[in-house]
């Protein structure tokens, strides 16, 4: 036996939710063609300004990868994708997934912020 749960959702938040997984794909799509064209660049020559841009690129390329994952799962969880399971978790859980990926990105920027400061005279 199934039982119905009565699941209040916001359109904005959706609206919201819906954008930024566009917003995030096509900057996934944009740092792998960065990255593929620095990868091509690198193999005819080895460059250190290369291989910083590609260091740079890296980490939002895999920040990008993780909040995809995570938009995903609170669409699916916004719209009821899951049968025969509680939504409010994937939401949730979507959104822990989100913040913990913001809090590891901003500690990177953080951290190469400390690294500029540190060189410049």
């Amino acid at each position: 036996m199934m039982v119905n749960t009565i699941t209040i959702t916001s359109k904005a938040g959706i609206v919201l939710n819906i954008s930024s997984l566009i917003v995030t794909l096509l900057t996934g799509v944009r740092c792998m063609f960065i990255l593929g064209v620095l990868l091509r660049s690198m193999m005819h020559t080895c460059d250190i300004v290369l291989i910083l841009a590609a260091n740079s690129y890296l980490p939002l390329f895999s920040f990008s990868i993780g909040s995809i994952i995570a938009n995903i799962d609170m669409l699916r969880g916004d719209f009821g994708w899951f049968i025969g399971e509680e939504t409010f978790n994937y939401r949730f859980r979507g959104y822990v997934l989100y913040a913990l990926l913001g809090v590891i990105y901003n500690t990177f920027g953080l951290q190469v912020k400390l690294l500029i400061d540190s060189i410049s005279f």
